[in-house]
C-alpha cells in the first residue's frame, strides 16, 4: 500500500474531537502505542521497521511494519503484519544489522 502520512500537533483534544465528530466522523476511542524502531538505508533509500505494541479496550497485539521511502518526501510504500512473539521478531532485526533509533 503507498501511503502518505501527515502529523500535527495539537493543544486541545477535545476541540478536534468536537469538529470531527460535527463532520460525521465515528471516533474508536484511544489506543495506547508503544514502537520500537529500527532503520537501514537499501539501495539508497531509507527503510523503517517499527515493532508496535497496540493496547485497545484491554486487548494487545504486535504488529511488525515495513516502511520503504518512494521519494524522500511524505510518501512510502507500507506493509504490515500482526506477530505472535514480539521479543523473537527484535532478534531477527538486530541479527540483520538494523540500528535502533527509537524505544
Amino acid at each position: 500500500m503507498r501511503e502518505i502520512e501527515l502529523k500535527y500537533k495539537i493543544n486541545d483534544n477535545q476541540d478536534i474531537i468536537g469538529i470531527l465528530n460535527s463532520l460525521g466522523c465515528d471516533l474508536s476511542g484511544e489506543i495506547v502505542q508503544k514502537d520500537k524502531v529500527y532503520s537501514r538505508k537499501i539501495d539508497n533509500k531509507h527503510s523503517v521497521f517499527r515493532i508496535r505494541t497496540q493496547e485497545y479496550r484491554g486487548i494487545e497485539k504486535t504488529l511488525l511494519t515495513l516502511k520503504q521511502d518512494i521519494t524522500s518526501e511524505l510518501d512510502c510504500l507500507e506493509s504490515e503484519i500482526e506477530v505472535d512473539d514480539a521479543d523473537k521478531t527484535e532478534e531477527m532485526l538486530e541479527y540483520w544489522d538494523l540500528n535502533l533509533e527509537l524505544r
